[in-house]
């Protein structure tokens, strides 16, 4: 039989170390690595944990070791990428996933090659379509430690996994996690003892006559004895061939005993053999929300719109893109976006997500700069004009907030570019500035359209659907009443439907006893609610555009646990809550915005949405795919740890039961609980974890530390905090209602900009880009990373197929079909300027497109 050792180190950049204190650490570990591996021909290889961020850590402080270590892994003795950083999957947007390998493989060919195993052996669980994702890259095997269930006992540790589209990666499960060798005797009789139980525990779950040895694990040195322990075990004995080597090898010798694979289909969160720690989806959730706004100022404004600018002619800032990308990815090693680290790894996390929002502002201003400069918006003689930009592949109607000067002119209109008068609403106004919105209709997909302000003789009087009383908020679609006897909490009536939702948004509090990687409720918990507290109702914006009502209430929690951390403390401190909850004419959505003012620490808060809905599944926006959860977690007989109740979602929650259905869409809140009772499903999204330790002992969701035990005050999350959600009711499904389109507008606004009034070469009203039908959503729309042509890549969010219709604005030179990595594969041929292609069920496309520029 076989026997693979993989000589390896897991390496967390930051963690229970500040990055800097961890990277003194790796240039010591480096040294010693490339001493060894230069002078010892024995040491087969080593793996540097599937990341190649560490060799641009290590470069920066030891320049001149890089011709030897690009020799070394030209030579497959050191084993780097194919990630640019150990990432988080869930937490990290869908397109982040492909940008990190696309990093991860330019780093690791720069500096002489690339593993082709997508190895991730200490993330926390895995999405559903990252097969998808490792075969765009030519990667066919994936190895990994965390997330499987009870599946795991049919499967073995070799088995074949299957993407929603049908892709396939051959994958090795760690059973024994990736140190199960962290260290090999040096004594022969202990060596081969060792080696030997071990083959024992993983043979009877292996398919075939081999084991993985993986010799290594947390941040620890290459065992320097190693060629020669191994030289002298196969010495002993016969039974085993034992050999140095990299997972490439181990899947090699696996191919070619052609075992029969059972096949595995959906995402991996189960926690039988390893903890699945699921509490890290809320911990210190301002580094969550910070990840979604920086994701979003790239993917969805940045990169469009440069691209937008970029056919017109004007540069396209690919070295600003592209370092703004590097400190995004840094923050996405599993540890940083986790939040399970020291606090001054978190800050460290801030400051680079800082950076990231300065680069994308720079970038989105000069590239709405550049394309505003083409547009006539002299139509009508204005005074001034507005420019809404849509970076989505539909044409939309969605509320615009934009800021203008007044100008001296006391009346004014707003119209539309075929001269419509379009209301709007005044929001704020001081030194001359006017903050107003209006609802933009039917902007182009991947586009623009102009409106003008020009004088009027008399301030215009609009028409509008929006109904307000002091406690109730209406238009076309629903009936918002706000009951102040009930905390505060929202009956939502459906004008379409007739159904009615009662006690929506209501604040639930409870005590956390657990740590930065699960929440754990104290023994004798005390759950609070808003239910009874005295509430204040006002309306604070009524308008032909929009209607805001304001509830607010404040929470008496109790200050901390108790000195023996059993139950809730005695000392009481007040925590205010204010929800503004929103209608727009001609919008199906509520939108909310709540602001906590969090002065307590130790607890748990969250906002139920009881839907009144029977029904055993839920369904959660994931990645390139809506997955269905069943509100019944597993049994989890002899789990090492107990099944987690709370859930990832991206953009949005579903419940529905075929006839009506009730979507609950957020901006960066990323932990769900489907809460089912005889009354239905009520959704509980998380708003706030608090907890003021990195990991505790004896938590009864896990039996082992998760970490080292440190204090972690910042991870209380004390201060002011502010989140936004929306309540999409509907009928149907999620995707049959199209509800999911208003969850993805949710997220991504209409950018509006106030430009001056000049002749022009471009219309007033223009679409780059369009990607029909709307169940193709657009990913990612960039400039390629190694030719000059664009990107254009999405998805098919139905489980069929669909035709796609694709037409840019300008006649296409080329198209071809590109995998992940942007390597072309198939030409297109446009007719009439358009391409139509089948897209296949939960398929991920990918385009490079080079089109004439408009100079």
């Amino acid at each position: 039989m076989k026997v693979i050792i993989v000589p390896h180190t897991h390496w967390d950049r930051e963690w229970y170390l500040p990055f800097e204190k961890f990277r003194a650490r790796l240039v010591g570990l480096m040294d010693m690595l490339l001493e060894i591996l230069n002078k010892d021909p024995r040491f087969r290889c080593f793996t540097l944990d599937g990341q190649s961020v560490i060799v641009e850590d290590y470069l920066e402080i030891r320049p001149e070791k890089s011709m030897l270590l690009k020799s070394l892994v030209g030579n497959n003795r050191l084993l780097i990428g194919p990630w640019y950083t150990s990432t988080e999957e869930f937490l990290v947007s869908p397109e982040s996933l492909i940008r990190n390998l696309l990093l991860g493989r330019e780093v690791s060919m720069k500096h002489g090659g690339v593993m082709l195993v997508g190895y991730l052996p200490d993330t926390f669980g895995h999405i559903a379509q990252l097969p998808q994702i490792l075969r765009g890259f030519g990667i066919d095997s994936f190895v990994f430690a965390r997330g499987l269930g009870d599946e795991g006992e049919r499967l073995k540790t070799e088995f074949l996994w299957e993407a929603p589209d049908g892709s396939t990666v051959l994958a090795i499960h760690l059973l024994k996690g990736y140190s199960n060798a962290k260290k090999i005797p040096s004594d022969l009789g202990r060596a081969l003892g060792f080696i030997s139980h071990l083959k024992d525990e993983l043979l009877p779950h292996s398919t075939g006559n081999y084991v993985l040895v993986m010799n290594g694990g947390d941040h620890t040195l290459p065992q320097k004895n190693l060629p020669d322990v191994v030289e002298k075990l196969n010495e002993m004995q016969k039974e085993m061939e034992i050999s140095i080597g990299g997972l490439e090898d181990y899947i090699r010798i696996v191919r070619s005993r052609a075992p029969k694979y059972d096949v595995y289909r959906g995402e991996l969160r189960g926690a039988r053999y390893r903890p699945l720690l699921p509490g890290v989806l809320s911990t210190r959730m301002y580094l969550k929300q910070m990840n979604w706004r920086a994701q979003m100022m790239l993917e969805n404004f940045a990169e469009p719109l440069a691209v937008f600018a970029w056919l017109l002619g004007f540069d396209y800032p690919q070295n600003l893109i592209r370092e703004a990308w590097h400190l995004l990815l840094q923050n996405h090693a599993h540890d940083s976006i986790y939040g399970c680290g020291v606090d001054e790894v978190h800050d460290e996390n801030v400051s680079r997500y800082e950076r990231v929002r300065q680069i994308a502002e720079s970038v989105i201003q000069e590239a709405v700069k550049g394309v505003s400069s083409r547009i006539n918006t002299s139509i009508d003689k204005p005074f001034t004009s507005i420019i809404v930009f849509n970076t989505l592949n539909w044409p939309r109607t969605d509320i615009v907030d934009v800021t203008i000067r007044r100008q001296g002119v006391e009346n004014f209109e707003l119209k539309d570019t075929s001269g419509k008068t379009i209301p709007y609403q005044i929001i704020h106004e001081e030194d001359g500035l006017l903050k107003l919105c209006f609802i933009a209709e039917d902007v182009p997909p991947c586009g623009y359209k102009t409106y003008m302000i020009t004088e009027a003789p008399q301030k215009p009087v609009f028409h509008t659907a929006l109904k307000v009383t002091e406690t109730s908020i209406q238009n076309e679609f629903f009936r918002v009443d706000v009951d102040p006897e009930n905390g505060g909490s929202l009956r939502v009536e459906d004008l379409r439907t007739g159904w009615v939702f009662k006690e929506l948004n209501l604040i639930e509090d409870g005590g956390d006893a657990g740590d930065e990687y699960n929440y754990s409720p104290p023994e004798n918990n005390m759950i609070i609610t808003s239910r009874m507290n005295p509430v204040k109702v006002e309306v604070i914006e009524r308008g032909p555009v929009k209607a805001t009502i304001r509830v607010s209430l404040t929470l008496k929690l109790p200050k901390s646990l108790s000195e023996d951390r059993k139950s809730r403390g005695l000392e009481v401190v007040d925590c205010p809550v204010e929800s503004r909850v929103t209608l727009y004419t001609g919008i199906p959505r509520i939108d909310i915005e709540t602001t906590v003012r969090n002065n307590a620490k130790d607890h748990r808060l969250r906002v139920l949405f009881p839907t009144g809905l029977k029904t055993d599944y839920v369904y959660a926006d994931s990645h390139f795919y809506v997955v269905r959860r069943s509100v019944k977690p597993p049994r989890g007989e002899g789990w090492v740890e107990k099944p987690s109740t709370t859930h990832p979602q991206l953009t949005f929650i579903d419940v529905n039961d075929g006839r009506v259905g009730l979507m609950i869409a957020n901006r960066g809140i990323p932990e769900y609980e489907a809460l089912a009772d005889e009354d239905g499903v009520t959704v509980a999204l998380t708003l706030l974890r608090c907890v003021g330790w990195l990991s505790l002992p004896d938590l009864p969701v896990r039996r082992e530390l998760a970490g080292p035990m440190i204090e972690t005050p910042k991870a209380q999350c004390l201060g002011d905090y502010t989140f936004n959600y929306s309540i999409i009711p509907h009928e149907g499904d999620w995707l049959t209602s199209k509800a999911y389109i208003q969850a993805k507008q949710f997220n991504v606004s209409l950018h509006a900009v106030e430009v001056g009034v000049h002749e022009g070469d471009l219309p007033p009203e223009l679409g780059f880009l369009s990607i029909a039908p709307e169940s193709l959503i657009l990913s990612a729309l960039k400039r390629a990373e190694r030719e000059d042509g664009l990107i254009a890549r999405f998805y098919n969010i139905e489980g069929r197929e669909v035709e796609a219709k694709i037409r840019s604005f300008t006649p296409h030179v080329t198209i071809w079909m590109t995998n992940l990595n942007e390597d072309r594969l198939d030409r297109l041929k446009p007719v009439d300027g358009e391409v139509t292609l089948n897209v296949g069920a939960h398929k991920i496309v990918t385009l490079l497109m080079k089109v004439r520029e408009i100079s």
